[in-house]
């Protein structure tokens, strides 16, 4: 009876520790469920924020009516930015650089009046077009000793661009090579020449060299070709050769003496 007496006496303190162990790791379950609960609400508050202030859109142009509501509340009133953020839903960094701004300070982006007169616009148009090839520099002195009127390099490359006036490679022919009366001359030329040369010609080719180096480059108003219109004042010298079935039969030099005068005479 003694033995069966203490048996229930030590069922019942190993029962009552594993209820114990239970108790103690319910106790240590609802603890961690506390912290997740707790750790999942800062969490859902912390996206919550982060999409309200997504859909502040920061970068959002306010109206000015608004920034000198804000403005008066922050400097005049003592509202916090962060309340005044919130307030106007707008963000921290906006309100920032709404308190940094002066009121006082207007930007006017407008061109300041500029010295060239429409006369001397004209006048300088004119310039180019009988010279080309002029520089900057150039443009710059013909209206100093024109008009006694300073103005910078950067100030011509201003008044060429808003005429549309551009910087291109020069077509180097003369204006008055292309004459009527002188474009006859070469074909009278040739027509003499041939009755020298006992065959019949069928090919005659003309080449003018300047015995100079000029400039490759010139101004011209866009879509019109920047032509060299001054004659060169040095040395000329064309060359004219015929050619037959047989090959090169002839050449001649014209104005190898030196002559400015351009003559098929010769």
């Amino acid at each position: 009876m003694a033995g069966s007496a203490s048996e229930p006496t030590i069922m019942d303190s190993e029962i009552l520790d594993l209820k114990a162990s239970k108790a103690e790791a319910r106790e240590l379950a609802q603890q961690l469920k506390a912290i997740n609960k707790n750790f999942f609400q800062k969490r859902t508050i912390h996206v919550n924020d982060q999409l309200t202030h997504k859909d502040r859109k920061q970068n959002v142009i306010i109206n000015p009516a608004v920034r000198e509501l804000i403005r008066s509340n922050l400097l005049e009133k003592g509202m916090g930015r962060k309340a005044s953020a919130e307030a106007f839903k707008v963000s921290i960094r906006q309100v920032y650089r709404i308190i940094q701004e002066d009121p006082n300070q207007k930007k006017i982006n407008q061109k300041c009046p500029g010295k060239l007169t429409d006369k001397m616009i004209t006048c300088l148009l004119v310039f180019i077009e009988e010279k080309s090839t002029s520089t900057q520099k150039e443009m710059v002195e013909f209206l100093q000793t024109t008009f006694s009127v300073s103005v910078s390099t950067q100030t011509i490359s201003n008044l060429l661009a808003d005429l549309d006036v551009t910087w291109k490679q020069t077509t180097n022919i003369l204006t008055s090579w292309n004459q009527p009366d002188l474009l006859v001359q070469p074909a009278n030329f040739v027509g003499r020449r041939g009755l020298d040369l006992k065959q019949k010609v069928v090919f005659v080719d003309e080449s003018g060299f300047g015995l100079h180096s000029g400039r490759s480059h010139g101004y011209a108003p866009s879509g019109q070709p920047s032509v060299l219109s001054l004659v060169p004042k040095v040395k000329q010298v064309t060359l004219v050769s015929a050619f037959s079935k047989t090959g090169y039969i002839y050449h001649k030099f014209l104005n190898a003496g030196g002559k400015k005068k351009r003559s098929w005479s010769q």
